[in-house]
């Protein structure tokens, strides 16, 4: 699961993760539409602005050229605004029939959208992510989940949020959640539950990831990872007049 407020780019970092790791894909876009979704894959491969993509998908002299350049990539979207668990069977389905396997990713964006019959919000939530646990299960599947934060008391809304800030209470059956939130062109995470490793529940500042958001090329960078680190100090050891040395950083 991937949990953060409304505006934290959270569609927008599932489609970075998916996009680099270059894996069948099965994208039920539920939150986005397709010229949202479309443009900003096509600006992480070209470079191009996603305003500029969406101005060019109105227009059919560009139309083809951007359909070619999607075409390369291996995320598949639904574009269903309400579905239910039955749907995307009905999705997985189709896929097998075109491809004779199952997706390696299935990504669900978000909770709140997808239908559950129930009257109870909380109890629909818990539905669906079981159903979604089970999907995972018979497809052998990545299922990623995009979901909400609630208000956490004390908390900015620029910082990741605490497990406990997962609403509808339903923190207890991913096995994985990153905690998301964006302070103007920051975006910063950190795990608050991670059944195989270590995680942080309260999400505490010392644990957070910090990423920058290009937003021309709709692309996340890391800020101060490993690498970069790595390297500034070995520049300035071998020269000292270069201390304050910037590497350019990489896409994330």
């Amino acid at each position: 699961m991937m949990a953060g407020a409304p505006g934290a780019y959270k569609s927008l970092l599932a489609l970075n993760l998916v996009h680099q790791m270059g894996l069948p894909t099965l994208y039920v876009s539920a939150d986005s539409d397709a010229a949202t979704q479309l443009s900003r894959l096509h600006a992480m491969t070209t470079g191009i602005q996603p305003k500029e993509t969406r101005e060019h998908l109105k227009a059919d002299a560009h139309k083809e050229a951007i359909k070619a350049n999607l075409s390369s990539s291996k995320v598949e979207f639904c574009f269903d605004s309400n579905p239910d668990a039955f749907d995307i069977e009905d999705e997985l389905n189709a896929w097998v029939e075109l491809n004779d396997a199952y997706p390696e990713v299935i990504v669900v964006d978000n909770l709140r959208n997808v239908y559950s019959g129930q009257e109870s919000e909380h109890g629909g939530y818990k539905a669906v992510q079981q159903r979604l646990i089970d999907i995972s299960r018979e497809t052998g599947a990545c299922v990623i989940t995009l979901h909400h934060m609630k208000e956490a008391g004390g908390r900015k809304s620029t910082d990741p949020a605490p497990r406990s800030a997962v609403d509808g209470m339903v923190n207890q059956l991913p096995g994985f959640i990153l905690s998301i939130a964006r302070d103007g062109d920051e975006s910063r995470l950190c795990v608050i539950k991670d059944r195989e490793g270590e995680d942080f529940p309260e999400a505490q500042e010392e644990h957070w990831l910090r990423l920058r958001v290009d937003f021309g090329k709709a692309t996340f960078y890391a800020k101060d990872s490993v690498q970069r680190i790595s390297t500034r100090i070995e520049t300035e050891v071998q020269n000292p007049a270069s201390a304050g040395y910037y590497e350019e950083p990489t896409a994330w």
